[in-house]
């Protein structure tokens, strides 16, 4: 009988194959379910699937795979979650990461959400899920490392950081500089070498365990308790997904190559903002928010040289606008440029999209595959590239050399424009681009 596993960062295919024979997969996507349930498995197992850079897993395709007869496991992240809300149509949770999701004694995605590096280094974890610090510091009150007041300070302190930036250094450096801390973080940091909790692998195999012992008892998916419905998002997943997708996963890697030129990637953003409300059966009823307001009326002006007042106004009366039409025109951009966050971030597909049509996927396609061929590690703000550059000097490079500007004042507002959130991806993203660029100079490749 055959099975098919998702994971990555949470447990490798090393790990998995010295347990269970299975078809090993990156993390889920949105469609992927779909993909593998047609391929007719006896079981699809799903541990670890995208929060954000690709659109999720739809609860929809569990749900039609379960309905064709597959029995679909969950554990430790995206498969928690998943489980948690689909548990009561046929899915099957597993560990106590899924147990806490299910009894409403944990609530949010960021419990399980984790940054890590890619495939080819095997997914390295480069901060510490939620649900792993909560586990470790139950073990550590346990073993009377920590009382439960100290515990209850870590767990606050880790769960008010933003998820990449939650790590054990951090952590017990957050809580050096507390007196009333400082005491009870030398004893964890002294006892974290072997009392440390993976509570996200430990739920994974014991998901591999079920699964197997579902197979040896040769047990059949009990039949669905309910009707699926063929709706017609379910016809535009249908019809978006191949049916034999290649085996690289570029679209990610395209978002990328076009972030690296910025102004094409706000004006593809902003069409597939227009893309998306137009395939929403009520012309789009999300709500995005209001957008920035003052960056976009300061955005608006440096566009268009108007630097002074008296430009601005000058420029109004010639587009016949007054101080409240100003504000109704900034105002509607703002919220196209929100729109367009949200769909960066909601719905990348109808990004990639509009560069088939716009003719360009192809191009962006083959340069991220030539990229993914090279050896490519994360970049660090301490780290040197080869020939001398550091991090500093590798974002003058891109934005003199590649863009054609000076370096901008503040590199927080270029990502938030392009929709990264952690520099570290946008480091690693232009060192990319400059070991390409290097690599093409160095073999005259055109």
């Amino acid at each position: 009988m055959k099975t098919i596993l998702f994971a990555g960062p949470t447990i490798s295919k090393a790990e998995i194959d010295s347990r269970l024979e299975a078809d090993v997969r990156p993390p889920a996507q949105m469609g992927d379910i779909y993909l593998a349930a047609q391929s007719g498995p006896s079981v699809i197992g799903l541990i670890d699937g995208y929060f954000q850079g690709a659109a999720s897993v739809w609860h929809k395709e569990i749900l039609w795979a379960i309905e064709q007869g597959v029995a679909v496991f969950g554990a430790s992240s995206m498969g928690a979650l998943r489980a948690t809300e689909l548990c009561k149509f046929g899915m099957v949770g597993v560990g106590d990461i899924f147990e806490a999701f299910r009894d409403g004694s944990l609530q949010d995605d960021d419990e399980v959400a984790v940054l890590h590096g890619p495939a080819e280094l095997g997914y390295p974890s480069l901060c510490e899920p939620m649900v792993n610090i909560r586990a470790t510091l139950r073990k550590a009150v346990a073993e009377h490392i920590l009382d439960e007041r100290s515990a209850s300070r870590f767990a606050d302190i880790a769960k008010s950081s933003y998820y990449p930036e939650r790590k054990w250094t951090t952590l017990l450096e957050a809580v050096a500089g507390l007196e009333d801390m400082s005491e009870a973080g030398q004893a964890l940091e002294n006892w974290l070498a072997t009392g440390r909790v993976d509570q996200k692998k430990e739920d994974a195999l014991a998901l591999l365990d079920a699964v197997s012992s579902w197979l040896a008892q040769g047990d059949r998916p009990a039949v669905p308790s309910f009707a699926f419905e063929w709706t017609v998002m379910w016809d535009r997943l249908v019809n978006a997904t191949p049916s034999n997708p290649p085996e690289a996963r570029t679209g990610v890697a395209v978002l990328d190559e076009l972030r690296l030129q910025p102004d094409s990637y706000c004006a593809i953003r902003r069409r597939a903002a227009g893309r998306f409300l137009a395939s929403e059966p009520g012309g789009g009823g999300t709500t995005a928010g209001e957008g920035d307001f003052p960056g976009t009326l300061r955005k608006f002006r440096e566009n268009r040289g108007l630097y002074s007042t008296r430009d601005l106004r000058s420029w109004c009366e010639r587009n016949g606008l007054d101080e409240t039409g100003l504000h109704a025109l900034i105002t509607e951009e703002a919220r196209i440029d929100a729109l367009g966050r949200y769909v960066a971030s909601s719905a990348p597909q109808f990004l990639l999209a509009e560069l088939k049509i716009d003719g360009t996927y192809e191009e962006l396609a083959h340069r991220a595959g030539l990229k993914s061929a090279m050896d490519q590690s994360p970049v660090g703000e301490e780290d040197t590239l080869d020939g001398g550059f550091s991090v500093a000097g590798l974002r003058l490079w891109y934005f003199e050399t590649c863009l054609g500007q000076p370096l901008p004042e503040s590199i927080d507002d270029h990502l938030k424009m392009i929709d990264i959130e952690d520099r570290s991806n946008f480091d690693s993203m232009i060192a990319r681009e400059y070991s390409f660029r290097q690599s093409l100079t160095r073999s005259d490749e055109p």
